[in-house]
């Protein structure tokens, strides 16, 4: 798991920095996630860099050769990084609602 989770954070060109900002992990967790440091990652941060990394928590576990996440995961993974980057606005739950509402008629456009 460590190799893909490698891996695959290099393929999205993300540093450490860049996925410690996706996950709300620190840099040095996700250090020891890459070395085998912590061995044992907890499922729901499993669920997490999965997301962040754009593919299936199976793929990264080694229990999946698909790299590919299903769409629902692709869903989320675009829910998650607006959720995110919107998070120090503390928004209305109205402005949240419309602004949910312009990303499913962006993603529907686009699929």
């Amino acid at each position: 798991m460590m190799e893909r989770l490698k891996r695959r954070r290099k393929e999205l060109g993300y540093s450490y920095q860049d996925l410690a900002n996706l996950t709300q992990m620190s840099k040095s967790t996700l250090q020891r996630y890459e070395t085998g440091g912590i061995k044992n990652i907890p499922l729901s941060k499993l669920d997490v860099l999965s997301q962040a990394l754009e593919t299936s928590r199976e793929w990264l576990m080694g229990w999946d050769e698909k790299k590919e996440a299903s769409s629902a995961s692709r869903q989320s993974d675009g829910f998650f990084r607006l959720k995110k980057g919107l998070e120090p606005y503390q928004l209305s739950e109205e402005d949240a609602d419309f602004l949910i509402a312009v990303f499913e008629a962006h993603k529907q456009k686009n699929t």
